[in-house]
């Protein structure tokens, strides 16, 4: 059974080690025991803020995991966790898809704030020369480098 040493160890390793701690897999049944068979409501209080720390952390790392394109590190990761992780990325693979599917492949509406030389597309068509006012379609990618140098503005259609 975990006791309240157990928690406050594994909190200060989980909070000094980069890896994910290694943990019992029954590890939150093992706590939920814990806070049911302790009857001082001071030492649960105290426990309650070293796990709440505790997950925090690893909450963290897991995160941190589901974003990172290379191979993630899993060790240590319990089932609950790994649904959480999962999850986490899904989502973050979900969003990135759509961010790349709005770009590829489509084209703004941008107006011109002041004269521009002829340019090759993202799309390999060439696009330009474009005087101050001109108003046209241009690859989304071109659009945004063009934004951010103050070269043209967006125009809703």
């Amino acid at each position: 059974m975990i006791t309240f040493k157990y928690i406050s160890e594994a909190r200060r390793k989980e909070k000094t080690n980069n890896d994910l701690t290694d943990l019992p897999s029954n590890f939150f049944k093992e706590l939920e025991e814990f806070f049911n068979f302790t009857d001082d409501e001071t030492i649960k209080k105290q426990a309650q803020l070293l796990v709440k720390d505790f997950m925090q952390s690893r909450m963290i790392k897991i995160a941190q995991r589901a974003i990172l394109f290379e191979k993630e590190d899993l060790t240590n990761l319990l089932d609950e966790e790994f649904q959480l992780y999962r999850t986490l990325k899904d989502i973050f693979n979900n969003n990135i898809e759509k961010i790349f599917s709005l770009k590829k492949g489509k084209h703004a509406l941008v107006k011109f704030n002041k004269d521009c030389d002829a340019f090759l597309g993202s799309d390999l068509k060439p696009y330009g020369p474009f005087k101050k006012e001109d108003i046209t379609t241009i690859p989304i990618e071109q659009a945004l480098t063009l934004k951010q140098q103050n070269i043209v503005g967006f125009v809703e259609n």
